[in-house]
């Protein structure tokens, strides 16, 4: 018989019959309440505090016109594929030991709103690192791609 169980104690067991699976007689219950228990269990034992700075941008794509000297014109690139290319579409988890941060569009495609996050590390003041000069020494080299990238 299937159960659920949480740290050793069985907190839910089905009752009736069962559901037959593709490989042997299995089923896979999760009804909200056993979720609602085991996040807050979860939440109970794990503690994590930090300070991020959050920015949301709306982003107006670069042309020929407003970026004339842009290498990518050159190479057959429209505004939207540079868009695509600097702003991808997937969200990313930045892994960096140093300073893990978070980025990706949000919102409606047409509005063309991106969301970066970075997490201040012990010791940094956070208004300070919320200022326009030191999110861009930031983000800056997560924005900057080598021109080798496109032959």
């Amino acid at each position: 018989m299937a159960r659920l169980a949480l740290r050793g104690r069985n907190i839910w067991s089905p009752r009736g019959s069962k559901w037959k699976g593709t490989q042997s007689e299995t089923f896979s219950i999760f009804p909200k309440f056993i979720v609602d228990f085991a996040n807050a269990r979860f939440a109970s034992s794990f503690r994590y505090e930090a300070i991020w700075v959050a920015l949301n941008w709306h982003l107006i794509p670069p042309t020929p016109e407003t970026h004339p000297d842009f290498p990518l014109w050159k190479l057959g690139y429209e505004p939207e594929d540079v868009f695509d290319l600097f702003f991808p579409k997937e969200f990313r988890f930045i892994c960096n030991p140093e300073r893990p941060a978070v980025c990706g569009r949000f919102g409606l495609k047409q509005d063309r709103l991106w969301r970066f996050e970075f997490v201040v590390k012990p010791g940094e003041d956070g208004w300070k690192m919320a200022t326009p000069e030191k999110t861009r020494e930031i983000i800056m080299p997560f924005l900057t791609h080598p021109g080798s990238r496109y032959g």
